[in-house]
């Protein structure tokens, strides 16, 4: 899910963006880097796996 800053965030991130932001407010990143989530440890799971 997770792109490099300065490459368009792909449409499943901005989903999952936009579900953070309706859900708990939080707001919507400008980039679609997750490093920082990958340090605190989630782990996102493609439900087609």
């Amino acid at each position: 899910f997770s792109v490099r800053p300065g490459v368009q965030v792909p449409p499943s991130l901005v989903n999952i963006f936009k579900e953070m932001n309706q859900d708990l407010g939080t707001p919507i990143p400008d980039h679609g880097c997750l490093q920082p989530w990958a340090e605190q440890g989630v782990l996102l799971l493609n439900s087609v796996l």
